[in-house]
């Protein structure tokens, strides 16, 4: 879609939006960041961002387009060599009422990538859609504070 605020139309129209209640102050920060370059960067920097930087509306699109190709592509690719995620430790958060949930045991299947010797996976649902920092941001702070001890 060459309109952002038509893509912006319909990512939110998406039935996993269906609870999202947006103030329209947070609709108004989220379409200036993707779709105002002045408001992300500062004056000085707007140059050096046009010649350099995609807008964020692009990154996000990019990001969706990715995660559909090359990163399915990668993810097979790390299946079949059986290369896992070796960190100490994953906790993994996502909305109740987005798509995520749909998909069953969220956290066993990232167990799956992971060496289980070596990565505590946890996580867990949150009561909320998609936007989980707009919707439930003093909690998510909570749960990152909470991993980060």
């Amino acid at each position: 879609m060459s309109n952002p605020h038509t893509f912006w139309d319909a990512l939110i129209s998406r039935a996993t939006h269906s609870g999202v209640a947006h103030t329209p102050e947070a609709i108004h920060k989220y379409q200036s960041a993707f779709f105002e370059q002045e408001t992300v960067h500062a004056a000085s920097l707007r140059l050096y961002c046009q010649c350099h930087l995609p807008s964020p509306c692009s990154q996000t699109c990019e990001d969706y387009r990715a995660s559909a190709t090359i990163d399915l592509d990668h993810d097979r690719e790390d299946l079949a060599s059986n290369r896992k995620i070796s960190i100490p430790a994953l906790r993994v958060l996502w909305g109740a009422k987005g798509m995520i949930a749909k998909y069953g045991d969220v956290v066993a299947e990232w167990k799956k990538v992971c060496h289980e010797d070596i990565v505590e996976v946890t996580g867990r649902q949150m009561d909320c859609g998609h936007y989980i920092a707009e919707e439930k941001s003093e909690e998510l702070l909570q749960e990152i504070l909470d991993f980060l001890q």
